[in-house]
């Protein structure tokens, strides 16, 4: 087993629920660290120095990997540090969300008592799939999928996937793998309108993804294609079973209307302006 050592801990959780991240040098992280949330963060650092947000977090450690494979490692060096909370969210340290956001989806997972949960993507960034962008007037919607950047578990279910879980993954696929080991679950996994996030393009980050200095993108697809012919697993099509819709009043129909008409926008200017990826 891969020995970690951990820099920074909490004695005592300050919340029920933890974010992990895993992360380099660029990142969006001091933007989630506004005032009283209902979150812990642990940190990995994947880089060369010290991250700029170390005395930041709650837990830091250090380990050139990929976020999945690094809370993989974590996990079973210290699952009694994961076992005290309510949930956990793999998150990709470039999402921009706010502090706000990120508690209101924590409150999101219990009301609906979900196993998997995200924040849909807003059309100012990167949406690799129809299901997990933000719609206006919807307010959450049941799927079998939820993406691999930004995935809220419930802790069982976490600890559920680790048992399964092989980290020569490093992200290609580990979406499909979830929507297929909880598969025929509709009203345990969710994307919610309420929240949305921005995915950002890679151009705004120099031009680089730092997931393809871990492993190349070639290599991310075949070690799937790898992993899935070993263990049996299914690709599925991605799904939507039920829509839940915003409770009309006058702040919902304007965030409704303007998120429509940004979608729109969006839409309509990427025909004719490619964004970079």
């Amino acid at each position: 087993m891969i020995k970690l050592v951990l820099e920074k801990q909490l004695h005592e959780p300050n919340a029920k629920n933890l974010i992990f991240t895993s992360s380099g040098d660029w990142s969006n992280v001091a933007d989630w660290l506004g005032e009283a949330r209902n979150w812990d963060l642990w940190l990995c650092y994947y880089g060369d120095t010290s991250h700029k947000n170390a005395l930041d977090a709650d837990y830091y450690h250090e380990h050139k990997a990929g976020k999945f494979p690094n809370v993989f490692y974590a996990y079973q060096q210290w699952p009694e540090i994961f076992n005290r909370y309510d949930a956990i969210f793999v998150l990709d340290d470039d999402i921009i969300i706010s502090t706000s956001d990120l508690n209101r989806l924590f409150n999101i997972r219990i009301e609906y008592d979900l196993w998997l949960l995200q924040p849909t993507f807003s059309p100012r960034g990167k949406i690799s799939h129809r299901l997990t962008k933000t719609r206006g007037f919807r307010k959450l919607t049941f799927t079998n999928f939820v993406e691999v950047c930004t995935v809220l578990f419930k802790q069982s279910k976490f600890v559920e996937f680790m048992s399964v879980y092989d980290p020569k993954l490093v992200g290609w696929g580990v979406d499909f793998w979830l929507t297929d080991y909880f598969y025929g679950k509709e009203d345990k996994i969710a994307v919610t309108h309420e929240i949305s996030c921005i995915n950002p393009y890679d151009h705004t980050k120099g031009g680089n993804r730092e997931i393809d200095t871990l492993q190349a993108q070639d290599n991310r697809e075949a070690i799937w294609n790898e992993i899935k012919r070993e263990k049996g697993i299914a690709e599925h099509p991605t799904r939507e079973f039920k829509t839940l819709w915003q409770a009309l009043s006058l702040t919902t129909l304007s965030r409704g209307l303007f998120l429509e008409l940004e979608r729109k926008y969006f839409r309509y200017r990427n025909k004719f302006i490619a964004p970079s990826k």
